[in-house]
């Protein structure tokens, strides 16, 4: 008979989706959603089967606290194993759900998912200490933390003094192992094409990427950049009428793939990034990335010997971009097809095993 796990996640995702879906393989599986999609300005909805129990939470919000019914329906109350979500908007239900649980029921698996890694985005010392607290109350009745990078998993275990061996380093991907074409193979364009796709924001450095790129094409190279997403920055890039630069616009799907395929380096030079999965999505296609070493997905890069380069630093991205664009062809393709393999070991199948250990 399967166990049950009830898992506290903050609002649908295509890519957790899956993973809930192969997780409901081994669990009976129920996943309560705390928040909408759209409360945070997404566009996802539920278009694809799903083999696990869906719970949709009706929250309300004071300020950019987010609350649900304090009261548990009797059959998330019969669970075996509880995941709780570590996400700022949600971490008051989470302690009061977590002593609901504990009065409830004793023979109970408490664990604690996460992807934070200490970037801090500028928080206010009021709002680190609120959340702080919170944490450590749930800490205390955790018998396993989910950490979604290396990275993640180091900070825990050095801020909150989370022992390592409770902690489960799990890989951040979207995809599972069939989504991986079998005869994916890297062509590289005449002049070298760099490629960004996301929000066109400060925190994204793009207008930092584009001035940078301005210098190293006074120094005589050529290349060409290909931008991608929707942002503040947006009119202003535009207003530059930069000739290296197209500009592509919001883009998904089949448009998404077309971008990915007429690249050759993604770029992504954020300040600060607890990830970026659009590294997994462009490594997929063979192509190399280049990250600043405050994004997350660095772990992935370094890998799949992509280039990292100090975040905000001129001269360190000029270097990058200038090995970039001398790369022979014949280290371009060694390193598009290293992206592949490794690109195909980041799978969602990963961390079910990970998980199973349970």
């Amino acid at each position: 008979m399967k166990k049950r796990m009830v898992i506290f996640h903050n609002y649908y995702t295509p890519y957790r989706h899956k993973f809930f879906n192969l997780l409901s393989n081994i669990y009976n599986l129920v996943v309560v959603y705390l928040q909408r999609p759209e409360d945070e300005g997404r566009k996802w909805r539920l278009s694809s089967p799903s083999s696990y129990k869906i719970v949709q939470m009706r929250p309300f919000y004071i300020g950019k606290l987010c609350l649900n019914n304090p009261f548990l329906r009797k059959d998330l109350c019969e669970a075996d194993i509880v995941v709780l979500i570590d996400n700022m908007p949600n971490l008051v239900m989470m302690v009061w759900y977590l002593y609901r649980y504990f009065f409830l029921k004793k023979n109970l698996k408490i664990i604690l998912w996460t992807e934070d890694s200490g970037l801090g985005y500028g928080e206010s010392i009021g709002r680190q200490i609120y959340k702080t607290i919170l944490r450590k109350f749930i800490l205390k009745r955790c018998d396993e933390l989910w950490c979604w990078s290396e990275k993640c998993g180091i900070f825990w275990n050095l801020t909150y003094c989370f022992p390592s061996s409770k902690i489960k380093i799990l890989k951040q991907t979207p995809f599972l192992k069939e989504d991986f074409p079998n005869n994916a193979v890297k062509t590289k364009n005449r002049v070298t094409v760099f490629g960004f796709i996301g929000r066109l924001s400060k925190n994204k450095q793009v207008d930092f990427l584009i001035n940078v790129m301005k210098e190293v094409r006074e120094l005589g190279y050529s290349f060409k950049l290909l931008l991608a997403g929707d942002g503040e920055l947006k009119e202003k890039i535009l207003e530059g009428k930069y000739d290296f630069v197209t500009y592509w616009g919001y883009i998904s799907g089949s448009r998404k793939e077309e971008f990915f395929n007429s690249i050759d380096f993604l770029i992504l030079p954020s300040l600060k990034d607890q990830w970026g999965l659009v590294v997994n999505e462009a490594m997929k296609f063979g192509v190399i990335p280049i990250v600043s070493d405050e994004v997350g997905a660095k772990e992935m890069a370094v890998e799949a010997n992509g280039f990292i380069f100090i975040a905000g630093s001129k001269e360190s991205m000029r270097k990058a971009l200038i090995k970039a664009i001398k790369m022979r062809k014949e280290e371009f393709f060694r390193r598009a097809e290293k992206c592949i393999q490794i690109s195909k070991e980041w799978n969602l199948e990963f961390n079910l095993r990970k998980v199973e250990e349970l």
